[in-house]
């Protein structure tokens, strides 16, 4: 299927606009003006039955469905699409508000995407066919605790959630005991620790050159990189903290930022990165290269600290501050049970089971996947895998 073929099915939903609002949204607008709340949001049935008007042709429909209820289209197609490797909408019912990360896999499902592909990858293949529009540099890959966004010129805080966009000027900020991966577009990734913050003031990519430069800045906090490498000349990935900069190509390494005295220590665990100390008045430091297994500090005074092999010990705390959340929504088929003692075990849910819904503690403010029979089902998983 050529790429106007696969947006000319999708162009529909421009002209629904008193309805899908949301859903226009995203084709025709940046991703932060998006808020899925129940009520403003399609359902997955909904949905469904909208493709199927504008899409009667698709395979992942039944071949009958013209002849099909809303709700018979609706089972058959979930049938369709699970055979054919697409789980998302499995568990789910007719009526349950279809999220924003759901929105991206239907739709990449529909876009005949090849399935087994992590999220990431099928918002790039939506983007490259021209099926949705926007303005992000990278997405939100996996979470754990409450991280928070703010857009450039704007004093609304938001909550980040599994695929909520990231674009360029964005400040972000983990609370204590939170972390989250972000994924950009050339496929470099950055780990939040908990009591992180960071400034995404650049952030350029162009894969037909294989072009990317990329700006963070880091201000406390500690941040894992795994930094892919451009090719092309003038490609470049630079850190920032109070106190230093770090310049790289491809490489992995974590920066931790101490908030009181902002010294800033680098330990590189793959290839290589240039150091250097910010100084008064924009005078010229001296560069420092570090390679896999050293580290070095850089002071508030702009003292650089010899470049050193890094200790076993402050490698591993290290690691494990800067690990990757594996704290991530899926949908599956796990009983009501299990789904409910998962919940509890994990905190996140009181009563959970009980009634016609779940009911959540004070500290969880994000909104959880209903599933059919009222299950919140909870798994671990990390989508960059």
């Amino acid at each position: 299927m050529n790429t106007n073929n696969k947006k000319t099915r999708f162009n529909w939903m421009k002209s629904r606009i008193s309805v899908l609002v949301v859903f226009v949204s995203i084709l025709m607008a940046p991703w932060s003006a998006l808020a899925f709340t129940q009520d403003e949001s399609v359902s997955s049935g909904e949905f469904i039955a909208m493709m199927a008007n504008h899409q009667p042709g698709n395979p992942l429909f039944p071949s009958d469905h013209s002849q099909l209820s809303k709700e018979e289209l609706y089972l058959g197609t979930v049938q369709n699409m699970s055979a054919k490797g697409f789980k998302v909408l499995d568990g789910k019912s007719f009526h349950d508000p279809l999220e924003i990360n759901e929105f991206i896999q239907v739709s990449y499902a529909f876009a005949e995407g090849s399935p087994g592909k992590n999220l990431f990858e099928q918002k790039l293949f939506l983007k490259k066919a021209g099926i949705i529009d926007t303005a992000d540099v990278g997405l939100t890959t996996a979470y754990d605790g409450k991280v928070y966004q703010t857009h450039q010129k704007e004093t609304v805080v938001q909550s980040v959630k599994l695929a909520t966009p990231i674009f360029m000027y964005d400040n972000i900020k983990t609370d204590l005991l939170a972390k989250a991966t972000f994924t950009f577009d050339d496929k470099s990734a950055l780990i939040m620790a908990e009591d992180s913050n960071i400034n995404i003031t650049k952030h350029i990519y162009d894969p037909d050159q294989d072009l990317r430069q990329t700006i963070v800045h880091l201000s406390k906090g500690a941040v894992r990189f795994v930094v892919t490498k451009g090719k092309a000349r003038g490609s470049m990935f630079k850190v920032i903290t109070p106190t230093a900069t770090a310049g790289v190509r491809g490489t992995e390494f974590i920066v931790i930022v101490n908030p009181s005295d902002k010294r800033t220590t680098f330990l590189v665990t793959e290839g290589s990165i240039e150091t250097m100390a910010r100084l008064p008045g924009d005078k010229e430091a001296v560069p420092s290269m570090v390679y896999a297994g050293y580290y070095q500090s850089v002071l508030s005074n702009g003292k650089v600290t010899e470049v050193k092999k890094t200790p076993p010990g402050l490698l591993m705390a290290a690691m494990a501050k800067t690990q990757a959340p594996s704290n991530v929504w899926e949908q599956g088929n796990l009983s009501k049970k299990m789904a409910r003692n998962k919940a509890q075990k994990l905190g996140w849910a009181k009563n959970a089971g009980k009634g016609k819904g779940i009911g959540f503690g004070k500290d969880m403010k994000a909104k959880v996947i209903q599933v059919a029979n009222n299950i919140a089902v909870f798994h671990t998983k990390t989508l960059s895998n």
